[in-house]
């Protein structure tokens, strides 16, 4: 008898690093930008690209 397991986590990995790849291209550039920002500054600059992004719905 082989041994295959019951589930495998592998896409669902695969997808969760996708996604967290895609995220941090935002992230990376409202940081670049905002470097000598004072940390209240580069929270508002994220906030601003978090609610006027554009949507795809």
């Amino acid at each position: 008898m082989t041994d295959t397991p019951l589930y495998d986590l592998g896409p669902a990995l695969r997808l969760a690093l996708l996604g967290i790849a895609v995220a941090a291209g935002p992230l990376a550039w409202v940081w670049l930008r905002n470097k000598q920002a004072a940390p209240a500054q580069r929270l508002a600059a994220l906030t601003l690209l978090t609610l006027f992004s554009p949507s795809t719905s």
